[in-house]
């Protein structure tokens, strides 16, 4: 994913903030950069720079995929396994235009579109205009456990948590940034050691017919 860290001015702030910076690139190239403050949770991206999905290159040659709300949902679901993952680039906003210029070079040839976004009201529409767009006989909807609004509060809650409990004593950070790694860390470590066992069973998934869950599954790698 190449995600990367600098200090950038946020207009939010007025000030320059410690940011988390989320490199959107497309056949290898740099595209664009989210920028997303580790204390104070600013966001910006590059003025002028082209709206793409995040992690979009992961989407060719596939017959299904992922769609997050956010990189650190993506970033979670890579470090679980999956391999075609994506984020909007813009969160919850129902204004799908980026999406144009992929419908048929990255997402017509997909038989699965699994979508995995926020559960409050600005996700639901979000979710709803996916299905719209992308076709309702190909989708599917992410179901999180309980409490639990997006896939990175699923992971951890469901399964970091539980390996971080036995270490309970072991585990010091000095800020949000040293946490949100070393999650990802973990749940690389996780899947590596697992191969798949422990983290790919983690997502209730409704198939859609006409807009409505008619089905539940497991969610696999």
């Amino acid at each position: 994913l190449r995600i990367t860290e600098q200090e950038e001015f946020m207009p939010q702030s007025g000030q320059k903030e410690r940011c988390v910076c989320f490199n959107y690139f497309e056949d290898g190239q740099l595209v664009n950069t989210k920028f997303r403050s580790v204390d104070a949770k600013h966001f910006k991206m590059v003025q002028g720079a082209e709206l793409i999905p995040y992690n979009i290159d992961s989407v060719l040659g596939q017959t299904s995929c992922i769609i997050h709300e956010g990189e650190l949902d993506a970033a979670s679901s890579l470090a679980a396994g999956f391999k075609s993952v994506i984020s909007v680039p813009a969160g919850a906003n129902s204004n799908l235009s980026w999406l144009d210029r992929f419908m048929e070079t990255h997402f017509e040839d997909l038989t699965e579109v699994i979508i995995a976004v926020d559960t409050d009201s600005a996700g639901l529409q979000l979710r709803d205009e996916l299905i719209n767009r992308l076709g309702v006989e190909r989708c599917r909807v992410v179901a999180y456990g309980p409490g639990c609004k997006d896939a990175n509060e699923h992971l951890f809650i469901h399964l970091v948590h539980r390996f971080f409990s036995s270490r309970a004593g072991e585990l010091l950070y000095s800020n949000a940034l040293d946490l949100q790694r070393s999650v990802l860390g973990q749940l690389a470590h996780l899947h590596r050691a697992a191969r798949g066992a422990i983290a790919l069973k983690i997502f209730g998934v409704h198939g859609v017919h006409r807009g409505e869950p008619v089905s539940y599954t497991h969610l696999r790698a």
